[in-house]
């Protein structure tokens, strides 16, 4: 059995999809057997779809007066207006299939032809080396290049001050840093 998503049933009836989902709802028992849930999406065959439309036929009709599109004379929704949709919606997936396949084939030359540049890189860096591994390495013929550094005298250098102990820091200095590292010490005790 040819199932449908609600939306396209909707189409097939002529009517909202809302509306359908209303009598999916009122006419639960009846459509039990008709209705499927895959992935989440609802689904209806071709019965369910002819039990809506009876529903819809008496609905529709108030009085004497009856809807224009609905043909009272048939209780079933139109087999061949039915079968015309679904060749239709065939034909559209038919179509988006071969672009999707025409899309990889493509793909896959994109990916060959990158795998082919790659493997004669890799053909070319190995006789590179079994070039370079067979040679013998050639000492190089250039001469050592002399650095001359001027002598500086003696006289000129600055000696560096000695390092001073915590006790020779000035007061100021030292007042700072028992501030910042030891405020604590800071405090004057009562």
């Amino acid at each position: 059995m040819n199932y449908v998503t609600v939306k396209e049933a909707a189409e097939i009836l002529g009517t909202s999809h809302m509306t359908v989902r209303r009598k999916l709802k009122t006419l639960k028992e009846q459509l039990k057997d008709h209705v499927k849930v895959i992935n989440g999406v609802t689904m209806l065959n071709n019965m369910g779809i002819t039990v809506i439309n009876k529903t819809l036929n008496k609905s529709m009709k108030t009085g004497n007066i009856t809807h224009s599109h609905v043909n009272n004379s048939e209780s079933h929704v139109n087999e061949s207006g039915i079968t015309e949709f679904l060749k239709d919606q065939l034909k559209t997936k038919d179509e988006i299939i071969s672009k999707l396949l025409q899309d990889n084939s493509e793909k896959d030359l994109r990916h060959d032809s990158i795998i082919m540049k790659l493997s004669t890189q890799i053909q070319e860096q190995h006789k590179l080396i079994e070039d370079l591994k067979t040679k013998p390495v050639e000492e190089s013929k250039t001469t050592p290049v002399k650095i001359i550094v001027p002598e500086i005298p003696k006289k000129n250098l600055i000696k560096p001050e000695p390092v001073s102990t915590p006790e020779e820091i000035k007061p100021s200095f030292k007042q700072k840093i028992i501030y910042f590292f030891n405020p604590h010490l800071q405090r004057k005790r009562a």
